[in-house]
């Protein structure tokens, strides 16, 4: 195993020392060696920002290594840094967490709950978090500059919620963009690609928290309150997802209305059987035809809606490309049933 001294010493590897230096980590994250875990979190924490000016040209050059581990100590152990800490490095970790923390957005949320005092240190924080990432730019995996920059991910969100964009197979190109963004293809990751759905909807639900103006202190508290009722548990409702929509809706609606504009509130669609068309038929046909992983989300939304869309111009039903939609309460695709 790699000494905690030498694992302090960032420098190029090769595939060898890569994969000793990977082992050596995760021997090292252990509950029991909170000290020198503290050690090396400070070390490396110190080599990417100290100097913040080549702070992402450091973390694009050592993204695969030192970076992606990192974030993995980062989120191993909650007490090895401050929050004056947290607020500066968590913007800059956003899109790595998901690709190599599980759960992450359940983590972040819960940090959200169990390291503030009050609600007012915990909003003044997440104040802190939104002006930083307002201020930074960067590629979803930093060392591939192809990828999505998360300024566009960030304005498409808002753009989604405002209710500016709408068109179905442009959202469903944007969560596309986005999952090819944070997985790679021919990249090893850390989750199964069956996962990779519902991951990318996860971390464009973390974006939407950092994108709204609404209560930090309210989306914690009632998203705590849904996780402890027995009787809706989170596999069943997308419930953090509407939490987000709705808070940021009413608070869009609040700025709007102080400056005399008007958000029209979705009308919900009309009976979808007039035409006497089978869609229960057509629903059955798709899902036989196109995977979907374990949560039902679609693996290739693009191809889906294309594949409706021309069966609609088929039949001359406008009703059949809306069968499968973006819906905006819970910020997901779902199949639209009477």
């Amino acid at each position: 195993m790699i000494e905690i001294d030498k694992l302090k010493q960032i420098k190029k590897l090769d595939e060898q020392e890569i994969v000793e230096y990977r082992n050596s980590l995760y021997m090292h994250v252990d509950p029991t060696m909170g000290s020198d875990i503290r050690e090396l979190w400070g070390a490396w924490h110190r080599f990417f920002f100290l100097d913040e000016g080549k702070t992402l040209e450091k973390i694009n050059e050592y993204y695969d290594t030192f970076w992606e581990w990192f974030v993995i100590l980062t989120w191993s152990s909650k007490g090895m840094w401050t929050m004056e800490q947290m607020e500066f490095v968590l913007p800059y970790q956003l899109s790595t967490i998901p690709q190599v923390v599980p759960q992450s957005l359940d983590k972040i949320i819960i940090m959200y709950m169990d390291r503030f005092n009050s609600e007012q240190v915990r909003s003044s924080f997440h104040n802190k978090v939104k002006e930083k990432l307002n201020s930074i730019d960067y590629n979803l995996t930093g060392n591939v500059d192809t990828t999505m920059e998360i300024s566009e991910v960030r304005k498409t969100v808002e753009n989604i919620l405002v209710g500016v964009e709408k068109n179905t197979l442009t959202i469903a190109d944007f969560y596309s963009k986005v999952q090819k963004s944070l997985f790679i293809e021919g990249k090893g990751y850390k989750f199964p690609e069956d996962t990779h759905n519902q991951i990318t909807y996860d971390f464009v639900d973390l974006i939407k928290i950092f994108s709204s103006k609404a209560d930090i202190n309210k989306l914690v508290i009632e998203y705590f309150r849904i996780m402890m009722d027995v009787h809706t548990p989170r596999v069943d409702v997308d419930f953090l997802s509407k939490l987000i929509a709705e808070n940021y809706k009413n608070d869009l609606k609040k700025t709007l209305d102080e400056a005399g504009m008007i958000i029209e509130d979705k009308v919900e669609d009309a009976d979808m059987n007039e035409s006497g068309i089978d869609y229960d038929k057509i629903i059955n046909e798709i899902e036989a035809e196109f995977t979907f992983d374990t949560d039902g989300h679609a693996t290739d939304l693009s191809a889906i809606l294309t594949r409706l869309d021309e069966l609609s111009k088929k039949h001359n039903d406008p009703a059949i490309a809306e069968l499968y939609y973006y819906d905006e309460s819970s910020g997901k695709f779902r199949w639209h049933t009477n």
